[in-house]
């Protein structure tokens, strides 16, 4: 399956020159972190993400970069989308349901392309590393290939 993780040039730089893959990433529920091995991936091409807002401090732009992901079909049992995942959460109230869905004021159906893998992705899985067009970073190292 072919999904995308997007992340700012310098996470993805630090993610294609060192062989361990994604490593790092988190999900933050109202009873704090759920876990630091959640890997966000979106089915969406689209580089404007709504998630993306900008806002962090210091400023960073979490959508410098796309990584192609292909997760194989051995893995798959650890890759939710956003809605079973709440399915699953059912102690989570609705407001924080849709105050995340809502994330950055944007379109909510973009949670329909959420999905989140409960482990770290080999450096292998990546297939192809994009910077966005009209961004200033690049990060130019191709990725590896699984053998």
């Amino acid at each position: 399956m072919k999904l995308y993780h997007y992340t700012a040039a310098d996470h993805a730089a630090a993610i294609v020159d060192r062989n361990e893959g994604i490593t790092l990433g988190s999900l933050t529920t109202p009873a704090g972190i759920l876990s630091r091995f959640v890997i966000w991936l979106t089915t969406s091409l689209d580089w404007d993400q709504g998630w993306n807002t900008r806002l962090l401090r210091p400023p960073c732009d979490r959508a410098e970069v796309r990584l192609t992901v292909v997760i194989p079909k051995t893995a798959r049992d650890d890759l939710n989308t956003w809605d079973e995942l709440v399915e699953e959460m059912v102690e989570w109230p609705a407001s924080f349901v849709e105050a995340y869905v809502s994330v950055g004021g944007r379109d909510p159906a973009q949670a329909d392309d959420w999905r989140l893998f409960f482990r770290p992705i080999p450096r292998g899985w990546i297939r192809r590393v994009e910077n966005r067009p009209n961004t200033s970073r690049k990060v130019e190292a191709a990725p590896a290939h699984a053998h």
